[in-house]
């Protein structure tokens, strides 16, 4: 699944680069994980980020003409988010539990293609995904900012 790839390796490699002990966190959180799920998305700094790569990586999975963003690209981009979530006082393991989580993938994909749909875009139509794709690019969106032409 390349939607679930792409976020867990951005979230997992941030999450792995940065030195142990670094102050940016909170108290952790004394929560289940199923509540600090919950916290995150209700937290649009951390969350929009998310559902945003997901959008983009939807996209690039479902048209071969265009692609996202360099392995290094996503790292800085999810890098500010890592941190967030750390500032908000989220352990590393929590943040590590959510975007491994089945349901939360799939949550995120019913968003996605909600989302899509609500643009007119059928989600399993590749030559809608890629018109899209375009359309979000020409208009300079956070997503268009984020995909290019193969």
């Amino acid at each position: 699944m390349i939607l679930h790839r792409h976020l867990r390796s951005a979230v997992l490699a941030l999450a792995l680069a940065l030195p142990t002990g670094v102050a940016v966190a909170a108290e952790p959180r004394n929560m289940s994980q199923e509540e600090a799920n919950a916290a995150v998305r209700a937290m649009p700094d951390l969350y929009n980020p998310l559902f945003t790569a997901a959008v983009i990586a939807y996209v690039v999975r479902g048209c071969d003409d265009l692609r996202g963003p360099s392995r290094t690209q996503r790292r800085a981009y999810f890098l500010p988010v890592y941190f967030s979530a750390r500032r908000a006082g989220f352990s590393r393991a929590q943040i590590e539990a959510f975007v491994n989580d089945s349901d939360e993938q799939a949550r995120m994909r019913g968003h996605v293609e909600r989302f899509l749909e609500s643009r007119g875009v059928r989600p399993s139509d590749s030559a809608a995904l890629c018109a899209f794709g375009r359309q979000e690019m020409a208009a300079g969106s956070a997503i268009g900012r984020r995909l290019s032409e193969r």
